[in-house]
């Protein structure tokens, strides 16, 4: 189901018509550059993970160790509860302006019950850390809809954090950059009309990959970073309709 990385090197080689080591090196650096820009293209669903960790009575924060709570690659967090086991509980992420208000948090460890607020500060010693807004009262388990970042890959034979149907238009996406790089200014001209015309915007390879975002399964709320989309005509709105 994920793209490995050899089958972007070859459609990216084949598209351009190099294959040499001094190419293929260059793709890679390509793809591991470029990775983050198309993954900040929408909320695409290869990027979402979910996570859960137990709450211990008393204990109000929570330091992670790169796996035992947050990933490395987490970026943000969609969606959260807490359960008791047999009930479920709204958990909400605040900012530090609330966390740090002694009038709407106080002080967490001063109060004891079930958590309904947190926060993730700021990375600090390649940790992270998740504050409760209160000390559990009882054994709760947190759970965690997250979104993560690109991760870079180096070994052919490694899997991206693509999935099958991104193989396509990230490789155009790829190939638009190597283009660019080789100074292949027709060519390139060519690969971004294909990936995002003004003149022709519905039938584009970024509107048809934008439209797998559209179905029951995501959500409803799509952002385009325009930046990236080679059209200073449309708006984000345009892409939600």
């Amino acid at each position: 189901m994920y793209v490995p990385l050899g089958s972007i090197i070859s459609a990216v080689c084949d598209n351009t018509g190099d294959d040499g080591a001094d190419a293929v090196a260059k793709v890679v650096r390509l793809i591991n550059t470029h990775g983050p820009d198309y993954c900040n293209l929408a909320d695409w669903k290869f990027l979402r993970s979910d996570l859960s960790f137990s709450l211990t009575v008393g204990t109000a924060d929570y330091t992670s160790n790169g796996t035992t709570y947050i990933p490395d690659t987490f970026k943000r967090v969609l969606a959260a509860y807490i359960t008791d086991g047999t009930e479920r509980f709204p958990l909400n992420e605040v900012g530090i302006g609330v966390s740090h208000n002694p009038s709407i948090w106080g002080e967490a460890d001063d109060n004891q019950g079930i958590p309904s607020q947190f926060e993730i500060p700021r990375l600090e010693s390649d940790h992270w850390t998740i504050r409760f807004n209160c000390l559990p009262d009882a054994a709760y388990t947190a759970y965690f809809e997250i979104e993560t970042m690109w991760t870079e890959v180096t070994l052919s034979t490694a899997n991206t954090c693509l999935t099958e149907e991104h193989l396509k238009p990230f490789s155009h996406f790829i190939t638009m950059e190597r283009l660019a790089q080789q100074g292949d200014i027709e060519q390139y001209q060519i690969y971004k009309d294909r990936w995002h015309s003004p003149m022709n915007p519905e039938d584009s390879i970024l509107n048809r990959i934008l439209s797998t975002l559209v179905r029951k399964t995501g959500r409803d709320g799509v952002y385009i970073d325009m930046g990236n989309t080679m059209d200073e005509q449309k708006t984000p709105e345009d892409y939600n309709k």
